[in-house]
């Protein structure tokens, strides 16, 4: 019979190693980033996203979700490399990003919504991090 004393459980570590990766990639499915690797394209720009951005005012609109589409800024990049720049869904419909006008959320109160969620300080396609002159 041989001395088990000292040696290391490695079914417990492989099942313990096992649910910290279950975790990681559940988290990067409901976040929609990648926890690890997710930043190195921050340098030197972006990854372009401006296409997911677009699908997801879409689905804004249909669900008349006035708050998500007027009052949320979103990071949005236009080509790979360029730089983070904010918009509104409703203010990407004027950047020429083939997002048709939201009929069915009303101006008067997609302009109230954004002044009160982002302040009447904040232009849209303004860049996510301004260089100080």
């Amino acid at each position: 019979m041989t001395n088990k004393r000292g040696q290391i459980p490695w079914k417990i570590i492989g099942i313990i190693l096992a649910l910290a990766v279950l975790a990681i990639f559940i988290y990067a499915l409901a976040t929609g980033t990648n926890p690890l690797f997710g930043g190195i394209d921050t340098y030197g720009g972006g990854k372009v996203n401006v296409q997911q951005v677009v699908s997801g005012c879409q689905q804004k609109c249909i669900t008349q979700s006035t708050v998500d589409y007027c009052g949320v800024a979103k990071e949005v990049v236009f080509e790979k490399g360029g730089e983070k720049r904010l918009y509104t869904c409703k203010g990407l419909e004027n950047a020429g990003v083939a997002l048709d006008k939201c009929t069915g959320i009303n101006d008067g109160v997609c302009i109230e919504t954004r002044s009160a969620r982002l302040g009447n300080d904040f232009k849209e396609g303004a860049p996510l991090n301004p260089v100080a002159e």
